[in-house]
């Protein structure tokens, strides 16, 4: 499908045309070129007719101003989901990587397949992922523990702060036998049930607001593994929303005893806005 390029000045006439109230024409400009044409029209799809049947029309009294106050809101979730996903992941990192010292030892047992349970997804590639990693020359502190391209002696507790949050999670979620995460868990206060599965769903959301994805009216296709007595205190959403994975994230940060407020200041994001409040809980593409 080709589609021409359009100056700043077309694209606001373009959503005057599609029955967008565009408020000032310069300040418009303005705003699509400061965030993008499409990632504002990401936004702007729940106030469109039918957009996934072609019409791109928008509702009666839609504005380019309602529409960049939910994307500004949408942001500050994405930096609270952040802040809490730092303490997360760093708290996994340092946890896991004593607990599989002491259950591995000190050799890079995380390089050799026969670590991981035989239904890995992807271990070829995970392991060489890894493996490029700790080649990078620029690493002083793996180093000292290469002999060339022999990582061998490279042990856990010093791979483990180079390696992604991804490749992190799959070591969780995957090697064999399972008792370092395990005892992960235990250390940071969690129940082993889920715990792989969950730091997987962290790392997909750490990388989606990483990319600044839009997190309002957005279905996840991770499962983030709340609890039954989760689900019955806090306010309704489905499953596949980013608000399951906030409710996990209390979880861990209760269980880590890291940012007490956090809970706090999340609702009170929430609760400014009804409308951005249900598309985090309950959401609905168009």
């Amino acid at each position: 499908m080709h589609k021409p390029f359009l100056s700043l000045h077309e694209q606001v006439e373009l959503l005057d045309q599609r029955g967008l109230d565009v408020g000032d024409a310069q300040q418009a400009a303005h705003a699509l070129h400061r965030l993008n044409y499409y990632r504002v029209s990401g936004y702007g799809r729940e106030f469109q007719v039918a957009p996934s049947r072609g019409d791109d029309d928008y509702d009666a009294g839609a504005s380019l101003e309602r529409i960049l106050g939910l994307m500004d809101r949408d942001a500050r979730l994405r930096l609270l989901l952040t802040e809490a996903l730092i303490e997360i992941e760093i708290g996994v990192r340092s946890r896991f990587a004593h607990e599989a010292g002491r259950v591995h030892g000190s050799h890079a047992f995380y390089l050799e397949s026969a670590a991981y349970l035989d239904s890995t997804p992807d271990l070829g590639s995970h392991i060489a992922k890894i493996r490029r990693e700790l080649l990078r020359p620029q690493l002083r502190t793996v180093a000292r523990y290469r002999s060339g391209d022999d990582l061998s002696r490279v042990p856990i507790w010093v791979a483990i702060e180079v390696v992604t949050f991804g490749a992190l999670a799959k070591m969780v979620w995957y090697l064999d036998p399972p008792l370092a995460a395990q005892r992960t868990a235990d250390a940071a206060g969690l129940q082993r049930t889920g715990f792989g599965s969950s730091i997987h769903s962290f790392a997909v959301l750490r990388n989606v607001c990483a990319h600044h994805g839009q997190l309002w009216h957005r279905s996840f296709d991770v499962m983030f593994a709340t609890l039954p007595k989760e689900k019955k205190r806090e306010p309704r959403h489905e499953p596949s929303s980013v608000y399951s994975g906030i409710v996990v994230a209390k979880r861990f940060l209760k269980g880590m005893n890291r940012l007490p407020d956090w809970s706090e200041r999340v609702s009170a994001l929430l609760d400014e806005d009804a409308e951005f409040r249900a598309g985090i809980l309950q959401p609905a593409p168009r």
